[in-house]
């Protein structure tokens, strides 16, 4: 079930087309590829399990609540690391 909601959200294919394409060169080795989609898998296996276990742990409105400022920060400096690393593709 957890594949279909994720191969099947737009937002989510953009991300990953998004992440592969600032990440690879014109023209990536078999290793690469390889390593990207296992780093990809990796990471969506990571993300999903802790948001999982945070939300059978605490009600969501009180994990967001007791976390807002920690949650806004770490998003903010994840962002923050996405535009530095577009400017420095495009620009240096």
């Amino acid at each position: 079930m957890g594949f279909f909601t994720n191969a099947l959200n737009p937002k989510a294919f953009l991300f990953f087309i998004m992440v592969f394409s600032l990440i690879s060169n014109t023209n990536p080795s078999n290793e690469t590829k390889i390593l990207l989609g296992v780093y990809m898998a990796v990471a969506t296996f990571i993300w999903f399990t802790l948001i999982s276990i945070s939300f059978s742990k605490i009600s969501k409105g009180e994990f967001i609540k007791k976390n807002l400022p920690y949650l806004e920060k770490i998003i903010g400096v994840i962002l923050m690391l996405i535009a530095l690393q577009i400017l420095y593709l495009d620009y240096l």
